[in-house]
């Protein structure tokens, strides 16, 4: 895919992990599109062109970047997948991410964007639903049985803990909880990473309702994915937006989702069906009570937009491309 954009970010030194993934490789191209310095960290060896390669694994207790030259910013993209394991979740996707942000700081990086999730929320059917709707990104964590989601959970509280420490009180923290990434429009599918030298990858419908309610028996976990929906394009400017934000200390969660539900039904109907009539009764949908409030909504807290740099797309089928702004 071409840069999504010919605008110039300068010879910044941009370290980034996960560069031999789908998000993190594009980023990477667009990166040195742009005239940046990109240096790529990864269990496998990065064939990006312009990208330099550094081979460390970070789930690995003796990961160092020892000897880097100090990065400008530090993109996180790298670890498990959404279906990982518990073991998995803890030992990358926690502890792989303490390690290679702390390397950063280590390396004198003032600037750290972290790829979350907007599944870190834990919401399950039927047992675990959403308070409220739309989800602002302070949204509480609803504690749902998915290894995946805990860990996201667990690492945006490390950011937290992390930007107290006297240490990094000038650091920029910037955490992005990515939307369910699909390909850009007209054929939506969704790429989970390389198995067995497989590229893993399924078509994405938009959200429908369901016959009857998840049950307990078989749950479903994090049912409101469909709807996250966002084509890479945008998902990849997203992350360039945080790499040439201004800098300002502290932390900043954002979302990356698009402003148009990959759906045609409302957010009630689609709630009722997958919760139930009674657990969705107790989730705050008075947003859409509001005249006006489309029920095919999403608008996902603090959203991350850059109208500097880019202009409004069209709408193209439901995945929706759209611009970003710091707010």
């Amino acid at each position: 895919m071409a840069a999504t954009s010919s605008n110039s970010i300068g010879p910044v030194h941009v370290l980034v992990s996960g560069t031999t993934g789908w998000m993190g490789g594009e980023l990477a191209r667009s990166l040195v599109a742009r005239g940046c310095r990109v240096t790529g960290v990864n269990r496998r060896k990065c064939t990006v062109p312009g990208v330099t390669a550094v081979q460390a694994d970070i789930s690995s207790p003796d990961f160092t970047l020892e000897g880097i030259d100090r990065p400008d910013v530090a993109v996180h993209l790298a670890g498990t997948l959404g279906w990982c394991s518990v073991e998995q979740a803890v030992n990358t996707n926690i502890a792989g991410s303490r390690r290679f942000v702390q390397a950063a700081l280590d390396a004198g990086c003032r600037r750290i964007v972290f790829a979350s999730s907007v599944a870190c929320i834990g919401t399950c059917a039927p047992t675990h639903p959403p308070r409220k709707l739309p989800m602002a990104v302070d949204h509480p964590y609803e504690g749902g049985p998915w290894p995946y989601a805990f860990a996201k959970h667990a690492c945006e509280t490390l950011i937290d803990l992390l930007a107290v420490e006297e240490k990094n009180r000038e650091v920029d923290f910037i955490v992005v909880r990515i939307g369910n990434t699909v390909t850009d429009p007209p054929k939506i599918q969704h790429l989970d990473g390389v198995v067995d030298g497989k590229q893993l990858s399924w078509p994405v419908p938009p959200a429908v309702c369901t016959p009857v309610p998840y049950t307990t028996a078989k749950p479903e976990k994090f049912p409101e994915a469909a709807l996250c929906s966002v084509a890479l394009s945008d998902q990849v400017d997203c992350l360039l937006a945080a790499v040439r934000a201004p800098h300002a200390a502290g932390v900043r969660k954002v979302a990356c989702v698009a402003p148009k539900l990959y759906t045609e039904k409302t957010v009630p109907e689609l709630m009722a069906s997958w919760y139930g009539n009674e657990t969705a009764a107790t989730i705050d949908m008075s947003y859409y009570a509001v005249p006006g409030h489309d029920g095919r909504k999403w608008r996902h807290g603090s959203e991350v937009l850059d109208d500097e740099r880019a202009g409004r797309r069209p709408e193209i089928t439901h995945v929706v491309r759209r611009k970003y702004k710091w707010l």
